[in-house]
């Protein structure tokens, strides 16, 4: 059974890319495009594993995954590009670099 993950990910080519990719593995992937609208797909869909861009234009990604973790069971993955913020190892349980 394929899991749901749920990409928060500000740009759009490089969402675009990792949804073809990851949904071409057998995943079923929504996309949110900020933090606000992130928070608002787990609350509504309940992903197994969310892929947290960490420069986010709308929230700082910190407080995304402290919102996360107060309400949800979920696993989180940041995903860190050239630009990206940082994160307490310890507030995620993995990293993409």
């Amino acid at each position: 059974m394929p899991g749901h993950l749920l990409l928060i990910e500000n740009d759009h080519q490089l969402a675009r890319t990792l949804v073809q990719i990851l949904c071409g593995a057998g995943y079923e992937v929504r996309h949110a495009p900020s933090g606000i609208r992130g928070l608002t797909e787990v609350r509504e869909h309940r992903p197994d594993l969310v892929l947290l861009d960490l420069s986010l234009h709308d929230l700082d990604s910190a407080e995304v995954v402290t919102r996360l973790r107060r309400g949800h069971h979920v696993h989180i993955i940041a995903i860190r590009d050239q630009h990206g913020g940082s994160l307490n190892r310890a507030d995620v349980d993995d990293y993409l670099l």
